[in-house]
């Protein structure tokens, strides 16, 4: 944003087939003018959003005469055995998750020397595309095998995410859009199926929507947490500068390396301590599904440009016809 009153922003471009660089491409608006755009569109949208609830039609319920107190609505939830198993394993991992966005993104900005725009495509429109694509394929595999071994396939990745990015070189800055693709793929999934379980909680012969302000409760304190604890980390590392071949670790080695232990402890002891249903199925056959599905996805990406072009898919396809 702040290059853009310079005139130029630069932006990653392709030099051949593997090799990429950036560019300085003319770019004639002020932040001011920038800024002034996108809080527009952003009003817009903002207003389209309520206004698509208009149609909905309301439900008229009694009021209870006798409304519960609120150690009542807090009681109903924490006496659930199998809710708060999956109240303190979604609080632990947590603890490891929102707090690690300000360091990812400066991370990519100040070490790999992206423009602010080049991080807006790495980190907020890429991976979000890559969501877009693979969001059906969890939701089938839920159906499948379970929401315990969904989340078992999805959450693995995202234990070791925040130590992949010290990984990341700066000459080989494009391996930052892998780590963030791979990794939105994979919170979508994880957080499919825990909205997926607290609905299912919540709505059962004891459920009430107590179950989702009690984690709505414990997201707020977890998320204050997760920032006071790495934001201590960060402070602890400061003198950290080691070099190890072609890499340089500072004060984010310690943050990521913490915020990765966080969440590989409520992966390892907390998650196989939760109960799901009785149709749920191995990992490996989940794995299995998931290449199925994952190969499908790619070739409907791929079919649907040649299908709007005209293009008749291979012979050989059974949903080609004659």
């Amino acid at each position: 944003m702040a290059r853009s009153g310079s005139g130029v922003i630069r932006l990653p471009w392709p030099d051949s087939l593997l090799s990429w660089s950036m560019h300085a491409v003319p770019f004639p608006f002020s932040p001011i003018q920038l800024c002034s755009a996108l809080f527009i569109v952003g009003a817009m949208l903002g207003t389209a959003d309520v206004l698509c609830f208009v149609g909905v039609p309301e439900t008229r319920g009694r009021a209870n005469p006798n409304p519960p107190s609120l150690r009542e609505l807090l009681g109903t939830p924490l006496r659930d055995r199998q809710f708060v198993r999956f109240l303190v394993y979604y609080s632990v991992f947590h603890i490891g998750s929102p707090g690690t966005s300000y360091y990812i993104w400066n991370n990519t900005s100040k070490h790999l020397g992206l423009s602010d725009f080049g991080v807006q495509i790495m980190l907020a429109v890429v991976p979000v595309l890559g969501e877009l694509m693979f969001a059906p394929v969890w939701g089938r595999l839920i159906n499948r095998v379970g929401r315990k071994t969904v989340m078992m396939v999805s959450m693995a990745y995202l234990v070791i995410l925040p130590v992949c990015w010290l990984l990341v070189l700066p000459q080989y800055w494009w391996m930052g859009f892998v780590v963030s693709s791979l990794g939105n793929v994979c919170w979508n999934g994880s957080d499919q199926c825990n909205l997926h379980w607290l609905l299912h909680m919540a709505s059962g012969e004891k459920g009430s929507s107590s179950y989702q302000a009690v984690f709505a409760l414990a997201v707020a304190i977890t998320g204050t947490m997760s920032g006071l604890l790495l934001g201590a980390m960060a402070s602890l590392g400061s003198g950290i500068h080691w070099n190890v071949g072609p890499y340089h670790f500072n004060y984010l080695l310690l943050v990521f390396a913490v915020a990765s232990a966080v969440r590989g402890i409520a992966y390892l002891f907390l998650l196989p301590r939760l109960h799901d249903d009785a149709h749920r199925q191995p990992v490996g056959q989940a794995l299995r599904y998931v290449l199925v599905m994952v190969s499908e996805a790619i070739d409907t990406t791929v079919s649907l440009p040649l299908r709007l072009l005209g293009i008749p898919r291979k012979p050989d396809d059974p949903d080609q016809k004659d």
